[in-house]
């Protein structure tokens, strides 16, 4: 059984394609909480969430052998199409990692719920519980000037005294 899959993860492994896709939709839509299907962080369960849209390109291998922030290099690979996030709506379903440049690495990790929406988990401001949507443009609220008041360039935000980027990965 994969790491963090929770017994009714585990049993929605062993049902068909579409019924994987329509948990998909419902949890996008934040019919269902992923937690009731797969734990731990968010990077996690964004990979489950884009299992069961195509477990073609994140496996069940995946799942089993990847964890945490070791993610971001397999969505690297398996989502070639990278952008950076400058304000404009997100079509659902897209992957959002949060990037911290002072720490030079990814932080978190959502789903795109659609218009400047996430979902996602174990963040305060950035999603706590599945269920509830964030919307991006109130938490980043596009501040333009740096802790040194050096004006920001499009598609870096502040958040949490510190710079971030958001990218997309489809």
């Amino acid at each position: 059984m994969p790491r963090h899959l929770t017994e009714k993860g585990y049993e929605v492994e062993k049902k068909d394609f579409s019924t994987k896709s329509r948990l998909a939709e419902d949890l996008v839509k934040g019919f269902k909480d992923v937690r009731n299907y797969m734990g731990n962080v968010c990077f996690d369960v964004v990979a489950y969430f884009k299992h069961l849209e195509d477990p073609n390109t994140i496996t069940l291998f995946d799942l089993e052998n990847t964890v945490g922030e070791q993610w971001v290099s397999l969505f690297e690979l398996k989502y070639p199409n990278k952008r950076k996030w400058t304000g404009n709506p997100i079509i659902s379903s897209t992957i959002v990692l949060f990037y911290r440049h002072r720490d030079g690495k990814f932080f978190h990790a959502a789903i795109a719920a659609g218009g400047h929406n996430i979902r996602a988990i174990n963040s305060i401001k950035l999603g706590t519980d599945w269920i509830g949507e964030i919307d991006m443009l109130k938490v980043l609220k596009n501040e333009q000037k740096n802790s040194e008041n050096k004006e920001l360039p499009p598609g870096k935000y502040m958040f949490d005294r510190t710079e971030i980027s958001v990218y997309l990965y489809s």
